[in-house]
């Protein structure tokens, strides 16, 4: 029998496979690049209020985990939605469409505007 822990841990995984599906369906649309930022900010925003709430209470719980599955979960959030995301912005970069530098800064500016977790 699992754990309180590992039980959710599971249920941030399931909602991290949420928000990183999004963030895998943008990286791959053959959109232009702005038009996919509008796009995922669209899907974001469209998101029912109750799921932010309930991803929000999650993050908060994920803060009280023992520190070796904190760290776990921490890693493939980086990995699964993260990286993929500030690639994207980095794209964007790369073609002109943002500032030199404002890949970082738009990465957390999305992420505190925008995805509860």
């Amino acid at each position: 029998v699992a754990g309180k822990g590992e039980l959710l841990v599971e249920i941030l995984r399931r909602e991290l496979e949420a928000e990183a599906g999004m963030t895998a369906g943008l990286l791959r649309r053959e959109l232009p690049w702005r038009e996919r930022l509008l796009t995922w900010i669209g899907e974001v925003l469209a998101l029912p209020p109750e799921r932010s709430r309930v991803a929000l209470e999650l993050g908060r719980d994920a803060a009280r985990l023992e520190p070796g599955l904190r760290d776990s979960f921490r890693a493939e959030y980086r990995a699964r939605f993260l990286e993929p995301l500030r690639a994207f912005l980095a794209e964007g970069e790369t073609r002109g469409e943002l500032a030199p530098g404002a890949a970082e800064f738009g990465l957390w500016f999305l992420l505190g505007a925008l995805v509860p977790f």
